[in-house]
């Protein structure tokens, strides 16, 4: 099942849409795509623009989710604005048949909004946690056999889940796991296996989650190039986790493909945004680091890659 990944703005919203080899039809009708944290139109402020408010200077290559198919699932990482855009994601039809899977603070603010009629399009989602089938939280979306007449046991399942750190009470570097597992007919084929870290993510967080996945190497994940610090108060905490963090979480699991996220450098006001400190990482800067040469891959061939709005790549399975 080839993955394609699609930027529909400079940060952190992604289209991905996974197919299905055998199929050939332009579109492909029976694809599963899944949406990541759309922010497309307006501004995204706490409380009011006098406490916080940014807005992103490179406009998205749609103007409304309506400009889109619409989407199997729709996964929002937390609740910040940034990442639950109300102005964006009340662009979906009030009736829509959408999953929208969120953690337990950005589904209450979704629900607060009472855009979506339907209750089964919001689905709370808690913490994955191991080796716990009763209390683990996942979400798991049957795929068909890919056309009339195959063998139904060509399908196969995509499952997700929400990692969520230990002690991160704000969920503020809550990620999503991605899992497409194939059908028994395709049992010799490992899974495709994708992280979406907006914020990034810590080695041992990636790595419980990881072990307990039947692959050798993770084929996607989404992690940021700037690490941006808090102002003093915070103890300079580290709000989104850069490059060095990344290489480490990134090795870990001996990704194959590494995505750049949530590094658009936006426009802010408001007091909450004074003092917050952004080091600027390049992509050259980041293949540098990891060793690499003039093909794009380091030792242990891991691609580095940024989309530009509009941009796509494809990732096939292992």
């Amino acid at each position: 099942m080839p993955l394609t990944v699609e930027a529909l703005n400079n940060d952190t919203t992604f289209l991905l849409t996974f197919t299905p080899q055998e199929w050939t039809e332009t579109p492909p009708l029976e694809a599963i795509t899944v949406l990541l944290d759309p922010w497309i139109v307006g501004a995204a402020q706490v409380l009011s623009p006098s406490f916080s408010w940014q807005i992103r200077p490179t406009p998205a290559n749609i103007t409304s989710l309506r400009d889109l198919p619409e989407p199997d699932i729709v996964l929002v990482s937390q609740d910040n604005p940034d990442h639950c855009h109300q102005e964006s994601l009340t662009t979906l039809p009030a009736t829509t048949s959408a999953k929208i899977l969120a953690p337990l603070n950005a589904a209450h603010r979704i629900a607060s909004w009472q855009h979506f009629t339907n209750p089964n399009t919001l689905k709370t989602m808690g913490p994955w946690k191991p080796n716990d089938d009763v209390f683990n939280f996942r979400f798991r979306k049957f795929i068909p056999a890919p056309f009339v007449g195959a063998d139904p046991q060509a399908a196969g399942t995509l499952t997700i889940s929400l990692l969520v750190e230990a002690g991160d009470y704000m969920g503020l570097h809550n990620a999503y796991s991605l899992v497409y597992t194939p059908g028994t007919a395709s049992s010799t084929q490992p899974p495709m296996t994708v992280v979406f870290a907006p914020h990034g993510i810590n080695c041992s967080t990636l790595v419980n989650w990881f072990s307990t996945q039947k692959a050798e190497r993770l084929s996607l994940i989404f992690h940021p190039f700037n690490q941006v610090t808090g102002p003093w108060y915070t103890g300079n905490s580290a709000f989104i986790r850069g490059a060095r963090k990344g290489i480490k979480a990134a090795r870990s699991v001996s990704a194959a493909l590494w995505i750049g996220a949530h590094d658009e450098q936006k426009e802010l006001k408001g007091v909450a945004t004074k003092g917050i400190d952004t080091k600027i990482v390049t992509i050259d800067e980041v293949r540098s680091m990891v060793g690499e040469g003039e093909r794009g891959k380091d030792q242990d061939d891991m691609t580095v890659l940024k989309l530009g709005v509009g941009d796509k790549c494809v990732v096939k399975m292992m």
